[in-house]
């Protein structure tokens, strides 16, 4: 921009190479000065210029982004002799350059020209003036009164009077009136001075007006009484100075109205800042009083959960020994029935068979109350996991049916099955699932009137890939105002004390609840006293399992079982049946016991008691599975507990299967012969 001005411009991007350029470059007009600088700042190069003699007298420019009175005042202080901000007008900047570059030249001549002048009057006498009257400026001499006594023909150039015009006259009758009470405040008097003084004031023009001159005054060489005076028009450059005095006074009100802004707005910030703060404040209260509510909101769950899972604890330990307890007579209740009707104690009579087969089915009922209670727990805990793999769906139906038929007899009850073939296997827990069937089944024989029908239907539906299993019966039905009670556990519908049916209500919650672990559903018809249909619609995963025939018995050495319990009836029940299987037998009363004849005798097998004095069963198995000659010998865990959790602490120990209390004699021959048959 400067350069399309026909400026000559050189460029420094740092304080250090402004100073080198000046210094290698002593003869620049002005310098153009940015206060933020790297490493220096402006007002440092500045200082450094003023100290130069070199670069005293050049003038310098602030251009920066401050607009802050007191960045310009203190640039004005450092020697600046102008402050333009950023972004600035092209206009206004070429102006103000162009201003001082004017100026500049201006006063460089006025000097030339008072050191011409000074060196003349310096070596010349009165009679000598004649020679420099034509000089720029005129020439006068006065006395000390004022009188002007002689007056150079220049004056004709520079007010428009003739010599003769002026002299005799006194010099303040020239000056500008409001000028004469600066003349006249003057000290020392302006007629008294003793050396050389300039000052600047209006002079009267002969066609009216007045101009600016600049009067270099001093007393005559040779003369007491006379004075010298030089006087110069200065009009043109009092124009300049007068338009940067504009531009000063518009930048200093542009100051004060910005600064007047920026206080507004930081007043305004201030508030702002003391409401956020305010503000602040309140939320910090409000977090830190809603954190003590939370904290003790929080210490009183914790005290109510804490009281919970004691409670829960206290619960889960009463049903375990509640189970234990019941279990362990039970099991040999049924194992002794079930050995006396096998004829291990001798032969029995009809009539006694009789009493004993009412003994195994009352017992057996109990069992599975037991069994029923024990499993809502477990899956009111979370605590009751599937086994799924490939069932084969005719063979779980025929054995439910089964299980049934007997009871369906005795009441003359019908019994039909309709099994698609296309449904050959399902993803389950074989055992859940036949127990889901046969509570249904079960219930479907309780609540049908003699003579009457019941059936079990097993479709597929390829296209929702589910299997849908439904038990239907012509029996007494339910009515709507039952069906919401249908599935809450120990709720009979009828629960009258002189009720009809049996039970303990949780069969067909059980049915529910498994039937969703086995991510299915539950869905239920009824007509009251035509009979009631429930279905049961399971995933189906349509892939083709390969069933496994069971694996032939050896007929070799008979197996060498270890039986270690500390019950003397289950002893007897187990070891009478198992020896009668054809088993070697060994007995072991405590868990140290246990391993010391599994170190001995390396049995095939070890069926392992829980609650033992001296070394409880899994103790007992964590130890034998640290042992290299007794870690592969199969561990059955038969015990009276069967809370939550207790199959997996066996299996967890070193187990390889598990058992409860009371043990089925035929189940508990099956898992033997898996393990060593």
């Amino acid at each position: 921009m400067l350069t399309r001005e026909n400026f000559t411009v050189l460029i420094a991007s740092t304080g250090e190479e402004a100073i080198a350029t000046l210094q290698a470059y002593p003869d620049i007009d002005m310098v153009l000065l940015d206060i933020n600088l790297p490493a220096t700042s402006g007002f440092s190069v500045l200082e450094k210029i003023r100290a130069t003699p070199r670069t005293r007298h050049t003038r310098v420019i602030m251009v920066t982004g401050m607009n802050n009175e007191g960045q310009i005042v203190r640039a004005f202080q450092a020697g600046a002799v102008d402050y333009i901000t950023k972004p600035f007008n092209k206009s206004e900047l070429i102006a103000r350059v162009k201003t001082h570059m004017r100026l500049k030249q201006v006063e460089a001549e006025l000097q030339q020209q008072k050191d011409l002048y000074r060196s003349t009057l310096a070596h010349t006498s009165d009679t000598a003036l004649l020679l420099i009257e034509n000089a720029d400026g005129f020439i006068a001499r006065m006395s000390r009164t004022g009188l002007l006594e002689y007056v150079s023909p220049a004056c004709r150039d520079v007010l428009g009077y003739q010599p003769d015009d002026v002299q005799g006259k006194f010099f303040l009758e020239l000056v500008h009136p409001e000028d004469k009470e600066d003349v006249a405040s003057m000290s020392p008097p302006l007629f008294d001075v003793s050396e050389s003084t300039t000052f600047s004031l209006r002079v009267k023009k002969a066609m009216g007006g007045y101009v600016w001159a600049e009067i270099y005054l001093q007393p005559a060489p040779q003369s007491e009484t006379s004075l010298i005076a030089i006087v110069r028009d200065i009009s043109e450059r009092k124009k300049y100075e007068q338009a940067l005095q504009q531009a000063y006074d518009e930048l200093e009100q542009r100051v004060r109205e910005r600064t007047a802004e920026l206080t507004r707005t930081n007043n305004l910030l201030k508030q702002e800042i003391i409401d956020r703060k305010r503000a602040e404040f309140m939320l910090e209260k409000e977090r830190v009083d809603l954190a003590l509510r939370v904290e003790e909101r929080t210490a009183e769950l914790r005290a109510a959960n804490k009281e919970l899972e004691r409670a829960n604890q206290l619960k889960d330990e009463f049903l375990a020994s509640m189970s234990h307890e019941l279990r362990t007579p039970l099991n040999a209740v049924l194992g002794l029935t079930e050995s006396l009707l096998e004829g291990v104690y001798g032969d029995v009579s009809e009539r006694q068979k009789k009493a004993l087969q009412i003994i195994d089915e009352s017992g057996r009922h109990l069992r599975t109350l037991i069994d029923d209670i024990l499993d809502l727990s477990k899956i009111g805990a979370g605590k009751l996991t599937l086994t799924i793999e490939p069932v084969a769906v005719q063979d779980v139906c025929t054995s439910s049916l089964n299980f049934i038929r007997e009871a369906a007899e005795k009441k003359n009850i019908a019994i039909s099955a309709k099994i698609s073939p296309k449904v050959t296997t399902i993803p389950a827990d074989q055992r859940r699932l036949k127990q889901i069937l046969v509570n249904l089944l079960s219930n479907a024989v309780k609540f049908t009137p003699e003579g009457g029908k019941i059936g079990l239907t097993v479709c597929g539906h390829p296209a929702e890939d589910v299997v849908q299993f439904t038990v239907w019966d012509t029996g007494i039905g339910i009515s709507e105002t039952q069906m919401p009670h249908l599935f809450q556990p120990f709720v009979q519908l009828d629960s009258k004390l002189s009720r009809r049916y049996s039970g303990t209500g949780l069969g067909l919650t059980l049915v529910q609840r498994m039937t969703e672990m086995h991510g299915g559903s539950v869905s239920v018809s009824s007509t009251p006293d035509e009979g009631s249909q429930f279905t049961i619609t399971l995933p189906w995963k349509q892939r083709q399992y390969k069933i496994m025939p069971p694996t032939a018995q050896s007929s070799a050495t008979a197996p060498h079982i270890l039986l270690a319990d500390d019950s003397i009836i289950t002893l007897q029940t187990i070891y009478t049946f198992l020896q009668k299987q054809g088993y070697q037998i060994s007995i072991a009363k405590t868990g140290a016991e246990a391993l010391q004849m599994a170190a001995t005798i390396q049995p095939d097998l070890i069926l392992m008691d829980v609650q033992m004095p001296d070394m409880d069963g899994l103790e007992a198995t964590r130890r034998l599975r640290m042992n290299p000659k007794s870690k592969r010998i199969p561990v059955i865990a038969v015990t009276a507990l069967a809370m939550p959790g207790d199959r997996e602490r066996c299996l967890a120990a070193g187990a390889n299967d598990y058992l409860s209390k009371p043990v089925n004699l035929n189940a508990l021959q099956k898992i033997i012969n898996d393990y060593v048959g």
